[in-house]
Formats: C-alpha cells, structure tokens, sequence
C-alpha cells in the first residue's frame, strides 16, 4: 500500500497492474484520503479513510492533469464526513463536472437543498402569481420560457436542468442573445428586443427573490444584478411605411358594428363584459374582476359602479348611463349563484379548482377574434383588440371635453388606475364632488356609441 505524491507516472501503474489482474492501493501524500484502488482487474479512484471508503470513479474518468481539483474535492468530502454529511453523492457527480463547485451545487441540487433552474423559476411565478398582478404573472411566465412548446422555452437551454448556484451572469447573457437571435436579419436587430427586455426585467426578478429567499432556493448571490437591458432596436420590423405607423383608432361606425356584432356572440358573458368596457373605458382586468356588490343603485345617476379598493383602501366611482346599466343588469340575471363575481369563471384552470373565480380576461379577446374573422363586423379592422376599446374612448373624448364644459383632465378621471387614490371610501362613494362631471363624460360617451350603432346599421341596409 505505497504512499505517494500522485501524478501520471501513478496512473500509468495503476493501470498497468489492473491490466495484469494484481491488486494495489496507491495512497497521495499530498491529500490524505485521496487514492487509486487495484483490484479485480480494474482500477478506479477513492476516498479512503479509517472508517470509510467511497468510489468516485473508474481511473480512465481523470488523467494528470485533474489531480489538483481531485484533491480538492476530497478535502471537501472530508470536510462533510466531519459534520456527520455523505459525500457519495458529490463525488459521483465529479465524473461528469470535474469540478469541486460543479460537483457540490450537482449534490445539493440531488439533495433538495439547492433549487434547479425550473424549480427556482416557478417558485418565483408561483410567488408572483399571489403578489403581482395577473397580466405581470402571465408576461413573467412567458418570458421566462415556462409556457412548454414556446420559442422562448429553447431561449432557456443554456441554463436548463442547472444547479442555480452553478448559473453566471454568462449564462444568463446566452438567453437574452438567444431571444434577441430570432429577431435578427441581415445582421440589423429588428425585433425581440421588446421581449428580450421583458426577459432580462423577468430573470432580474426571478434571481432577486432567490436570494431573499435563499433557505428555499438555496442561492445567496445575485449574478443577474450585472445582466444588462437588451438594446433598442436599430430598424423597423416592418419594410412599409404605413404598416409601421400606429393603427388608427376605431371610428364609431366600427364601435357601432361591434356592438352590433356582440349580438350573435356565442360567448354571451363575455359580450356583455365587452360592452362595459367599451362604454366606462376601463381595462379588461378591471371588468372581469368586478364584484356584484360593487353595482349599487343611485337615486341620481341610476347605478354606479365602485371599483376598487385600490391599496390606499379608496375606491373609484363610476356612473352608468344606459348601455353600461343594462350590459350589468344583464349579467346579474345572467350570473351564477353564490358567487361574487359579475362574470364568473367560466373554465376550471386545473382538476382541484373550485371554479370560484371570475371570468378570465382571455375570454373577451376570443370573443373580439370571432367578430374580426373573415365576414364578421370587424374584418375591416383586423388588429382591433381589447385594449383598442378603451383607446377609442379616449380618442373620441378628448376632442369633446371643452364641448362639454370640462377640463382636459376629464377623460383621465374616467381611465386612470389610479383615480381611486384621490378618491373616497366605500360608505362614502356616493359623495364624490366628480360624479356630476363623469355623469357628463359617460352619457356624451353612450350618445356617440348610440349614433356610431345608428350609423352601422344604414351601412348594413345598404344593397
């Protein structure tokens, strides 16, 4: 059982003596425990100690010049031996990464104590889906590849299945090159950078929460602090002139049209939900997150709307002239009961689901693409979509406030977020100093979508 420092000479004997089918230990002088195991015709590489004896592997799996880092990946193990740990695991794992961090993050990664990249990522969208918004969960989880089959999902490759402790700020460089690849032509970037954006902000998110929650992800420095934004890109993505222009809003005859069309939508909570967005102006997330009791009668205005609380406990209060107050009292006959919503959910997301929620916002953009196919009321406007709803309201308003008797901040009372914050609480809603001017902006709003009906209407009579 010789002693020795260990170096080629070492190997080259070792195999020479399996080749014969005699038996040998080779033991290093320079890390205690470290050695080459002869026996049975083969040799391999061990940790050898007074009370264990470990495989790391066959002899052919390091050659010279790996002796160094072999050394030091049996001081770790002896190190774990000490505090009671195994260490099989990590010096299997050094066959296939050659390196002491390598193999350890391998281990941990095995052992539960330190987080893949997958699992790190839906830890963190499983997070965000509790604490952020629907829309920011459902942006985070596409650009950060979680959506299986997407392109993004191969924009991930170079850190998929690693020990996040193992992921460089490299790495996470060849995912946002990797997005921004698939917009390049002829060596111009012309698209993608929105998304390569939106991924760098998502892994940006995704290594900060790993590291406030280290005794989760197992990770305790942040290598995507250093990850820079995307650039801008250089060219338009589109060769014509007018297809790179902003699409135009919608006129009131195609506002007519829609409402028009909503008539034979199949889809009959989801039209209804289209309308009131249409007539008040809001976003779609604000519409299908309206609970029933937040519809009150009003002895002035008829039926108002109190949206919120906001997270200053505030509410925004809307009044609801005639095509808004029906399109609610609809749904509240057309609701079911016992639950909260306006517009309940109309599909179980998973087998467990309650089926308690409320509808989701999806539901309107897929009523909104069966009026724009081909012969539907929107085939002329093919790009319209929820968000151009509330655009065509502030485009048709805006030019009507001085009309009106009204100040330019007339229109963003009725759609800014975060109105609410400068107005009233719940028992005192019917209070609010601004309703008779919103009274003014929404009724104006339901005339000109009343005329745009009128007007689409004399179009379809024509031969």
């Amino acid at each position: 059982m010789p002693t020795e420092i260990l170096d080629g000479n070492t190997i080259r004997k070792a195999a020479r003596i399996a080749s014969d089918g005699d038996s040998e230990i080779y033991r290093d002088a320079t890390m205690p425990g470290l050695a080459i195991r002869v026996q049975s015709g083969a040799a391999a590489w061990y940790l050898i100690t007074r009370v264990k004896k470990i495989a790391i592997g066959p002899l052919s799996a390091f050659d010279a010049a790996d002796i160094p880092e072999l050394r030091n990946l049996v001081a770790r193990a002896r190190g774990m031996l000490t505090e009671g740990n195994d260490p099989s695991a990590m010096l299997k794992a050094s066959v296939a990464h050659r390196s002491v961090d390598a193999s350890t993050a391998q281990a941990a990664a095995a052992a539960g104590t330190v987080m893949r990249w997958e699992g790190m990522r839906d830890a963190y969208l499983a997070w965000c889906k509790g604490h952020r918004s629907p829309d920011t969960h459902r942006g985070y989880r596409s650009a950060l590849g979680a959506v299986p089959g997407s392109p993004l999902e191969a924009d991930f490759k170079s850190i998929a299945g690693r020990p996040v402790t193992l992921i460089t700020t490299h790495d996470l460089r060849l995912v946002r090159n990797s997005v921004l690849g698939r917009g390049n032509v002829d060596g111009k970037q012309v698209s993608n950078s929105n998304q390569a954006r939106l991924s760098v902000a998502a892994m940006k998110a995704v290594f900060g929460w790993a590291v406030e929650n280290s005794e989760v992800s197992g990770l305790t420095a942040n290598v995507a602090t250093e990850l820079k934004r995307a650039p801008t890109s250089s060219v338009s993505a589109y060769e014509e002139h007018e297809e790179s222009e902003a699409p135009r809003a919608l006129t009131l005859e195609e506002l007519g049209m829609i409402v028009i069309g909503l008539e034979a939508a199949k889809n009959h909570a989801a039209r209804l939900a289209i309308l009131l967005q249409m007539m008040t102006g809001q976003r779609r997330m604000t519409v299908v997150r309206a609970r029933r009791r937040a519809f009150v009668e009003h002895p002035k205005y008829g039926m108002v709307w109190k949206i919120g609380p906001d997270k200053s406990g505030k509410f925004r209060v809307l009044p609801l002239p005639d095509l808004a107050a029906s399109a609610v009292r609809a749904a509240q006959a057309y609701g079911r009961t016992g639950n909260a919503w306006l517009f309940p959910q109309q599909r179980l997301r998973r087998k467990t689901d309650p089926g308690t929620g409320h509808m989701s916002e999806r539901m309107l953009n897929e009523v909104l693409e069966e009026l724009r196919a081909p012969g539907g009321p929107l085939a002329s406007a093919p790009w319209a979509a929820t968000h151009d709803l509330r655009r065509a309201f502030v485009t048709h308003m805006r030019p009507r406030v001085t009309t009106l008797g009204l100040t330019k901040e007339a229109v963003p009372m009725i759609t800014r977020a975060d109105e609410g914050r400068y107005g009233l609480d719940e028992t005192v809603y019917d209070q609010d100093p601004a309703l008779p001017d919103k009274s003014l902006m929404l009724e104006e709003w339901d005339r000109l979508i009343k005329e745009g009906c009128a007007q689409a209407e004399a179009r379809l009579q024509r031969p």
